[in-house]
This record gives C-alpha cells, sequence and structure tokens, in this order.
C-alpha cells in the first residue's frame, strides 16, 4: 500500500542556485537528476515546450521503494481532468507528443536532487510529478521529462524560479555543458521579449525571414497567435528538434531558399527532410545564410545551424514545413552553440554567442 500521508514540504540546501550537466541524445537534450530517498539516478529530456515532469516507473524509479514518495489524491484537487470520482482516488495524468509518444500514471511528490559542479548531490526541495505507469515511444536516453515551461506544474513555477540557461553543444560532443537555474544563471545578451499572456509557452514575435540579402514574401500576420487556434503563434522549444514553419510560412521560405541555391543538384526528400541536395564542398561554402526577425532583434542562425549532412556531399535543410498546425516552433537545432537565457521576471530570453563546448 501506498503511504497516504499527505505532502509534506522540505526544504532545500541548494539555496535556488544549481546547475545540471545536459548532454545531446542526438534529437533531444537530457539531463541528469536525483529522485526519491534513497537517492535514484535518472536521466530526463529538457523540454521548455512542456510543464510536466515526469519518471519512468521500475526498473528506472521504484516508488514503493522510497521513503519520501507520496501519491498526490483527489481531495487536494487534480491539475488535470483525470476522471476523480472520490477524494480518496489517485490523481492521475496523460500527456501525449506531437509525434505520438505519452506517458500516463499518477501524480506524486518526491524529493529532487541535482549533482554540482563538484560532485556533491543537493537536496532542492519535494516536487510534483508524474510517476508514469506506462510510456511509449521514448527510445533514446531520457526516462522522463523535466518540464521548463511556465504551467504551475512545471519544474521551474514549483521552484519559483526566476531565471536559467542552458548553452547547447553539438551532437558529437559527448561531454555536455552545464544548464543553470537560479541566480548564476546568465541571462544577459540581446533581449527577445515573450508575452507572458499568451498559454504557457515562451511566444515570441516573428516579423520576418531573410534568405541570404532577401527577405521571404510571406503573407502578413501568417505568425500570429490566434486564441481561436490552439496550436498558432511561434515558439521557442528545446524539447523540438528541427525548427518548423507554419506551412504557409514554409512554402515562399523554401521557393526562395531554392532561388538562392542554383549551383546544387537538388534531390527527393530524406526521411522527414523536406529539401535536400548533393553539391561540392565550394558549392556548400556559398549557400545562403537564413535569418529569423523578431521584435526587437534579429538572429541569423549559422551554416552549421542551418544545415543538415545526411551522407557525403548530402546536406538537407534543417529547418522543416509544419504541415497540421498553425504553429511554428524554434527547435534546439537553431539554439546550438548559442548562450540562451530565460528571464522569467521581465518576460525576456536573452541571446549571446558562445563556445557551448567550453561552457561551465
Amino acid at each position: 500500500m501506498w503511504n497516504v500521508t499527505r505532502r509534506r514540504r522540505t526544504e532545500s540546501d541548494s539555496g535556488g542556485d544549481f546547475s545540471t550537466n545536459i548532454i545531446s541524445d542526438g534529437n533531444e537534450y537530457i539531463a541528469t537528476i536525483y529522485l526519491g530517498n534513497p537517492l535514484v539516478k535518472v536521466t530526463v529530456m529538457v523540454d521548455t515546450g512542456s510543464g510536466v515532469n515526469w519518471i519512468k516507473g521500475p526498473p528506472i524509479y521504484d516508488a514503493k521503494k522510497s521513503r519520501t514518495y507520496e501519491p498526490r489524491f483527489c481531495d487536494g484537487g487534480c491539475p488535470f481532468r483525470s476522471g476523480c470520482e472520490h477524494f480518496s482516488d489517485l490523481c492521475r495524468y496523460r500527456i501525449e507528443y506531437a509525434d505520438g509518444a505519452f506517458s500516463t500514471g499518477i501524480i506524486s511528490y518526491d524529493n529532487f536532487a541535482f549533482e554540482d559542479l563538484d560532485g556533491i548531490v543537493k537536496n532542492i526541495g519535494n516536487l510534483q510529478f508524474g510517476y508514469a505507469t506506462e510510456s511509449k515511444d521514448f527510445s533514446g536516453q531520457e526516462n522522463g521529462n523535466l518540464g521548463l515551461n511556465r504551467e504551475s506544474i512545471s519544474f521551474v513555477s514549483q521552484l519559483g524560479i526566476q531565471k536559467f540557461s542552458h548553452c547547447l553543444v553539438s551532437m558529437d560532443n559527448i561531454k555536455g555543458s552545464r544548464m543553470h537555474f537560479g541566480p548564476s544563471a546568465n541571462v544577459n545578451g540581446v533581449k527577445l521579449p515573450y508575452d507572458p499572456t499568451l498559454d504557457f509557452h515562451y511566444f515570441v514575435t516573428l516579423e520576418g525571414i531573410k534568405v541570404g540579402n532577401k527577405y521571404v514574401e510571406i503573407s502578413p500576420g501568417v505568425f500570429a497567435f490566434n486564441k481561436n487556434i490552439q496550436d498558432s503563434g511561434v515558439i521557442f522549444d528545446i524539447g523540438t528538434t528541427f525548427s518548423t514553419l507554419y506551412q504557409k510560412c514554409y512554402d515562399p521560405f523554401a521557393r526562395e531558399m531554392r532561388n538562392q541555391m542554383m549551383k546544387v543538384q537538388f534531390v527527393k526528400p530524406i526521411n522527414f527532410f523536406d529539401m535536400c541536395f548533393r553539391g561540392t564542398k565550394r558549392d556548400f561554402d556559398e549557400l545562403p545564410t537564413v535569418m529569423f526577425e523578431f521584435d526587437k532583434m534579429r538572429l541569423t542562425f549559422s551554416k552549421a545551424n542551418t544545415y543538415v549532412e545526411v551522407a557525403r556531399n548530402v546536406l538537407c535543410l534543417g529547418i522543416l514545413p509544419e504541415k497540421n498546425y498553425q504553429i511554428s516552433i524554434i527547435g534546439n537545432f537553431q539554439m546550438r552553440d548559442m548562450l540562451i537565457g530565460y528571464d522569467l521576471a521581465n518576460h525576456q530570453i536573452a541571446f549571446a554567442n558562445a563556445n557551448c563546448n567550453n561552457y561551465t
């Protein structure tokens, strides 16, 4: 039987300032956390596009072996419409992702801890999370999710964190870099405001796209958030690999890309990449740059953050069409080798060029 005593808040010994190492798992970025008593080491996907923290059950984490684990019951209210019929029922959750993956289980509490640069594991508090009794299509190193959006149940919201920052390394870097939470997070650089009144994602205002020296002709309002459409607008999401553009934006963008890539030989789409081509190193050196013009700032992607090498002398555009929804997403491939800080108190995202391989 579960321990049915209600949650007891525990104090953090991190001082509200802590960090964790994050590494590339190819498509996602993975952090290491510690959970329970005794502590269990767990690797989780870092995700600014969701708020639910969840951890896979046995053999990854067995709630029955943790002395500090507590399930959440319906008598205290549940954060999801979980079908509570009686106060004695357990709160349940289910989260589904755009690629068809899902996680479902019991809303619970347990102690969370992080390992600092000196190898000391520090408790950061007793937090709410999803104890996953079933999950599907998570085949990488991730055994859970660290939700970093602005929902009340997210990791940063539960701890009252005012800022956090990351510097994403390339896929071939196995050492990783540090992700900081609290006062040590770096939020210096060019500031991009996000709209705190729109949902719980990090919504930004994208005003235009430039390919080489030419602006793409895009219909006015195509990037705007529509309150009558659930998935619209433009967000930053570290949990998405490649940036996606709403189809009505992607089509003129892709046409302009092709117009400026006359020397390469286009080939059929490869896997989920829409635009792929063959050429020489000299041809690749002449590929156009891509710049996103936001409200109050411009973000020019390096060619390493724009094109993906999928085979010898074959590259694909690392920006994809979004065919099902009206939302556009800035993904982690375009964020690599940039120091990005989230200033939640001032509703801003800060950007600075960096060598993330050396970032601690």
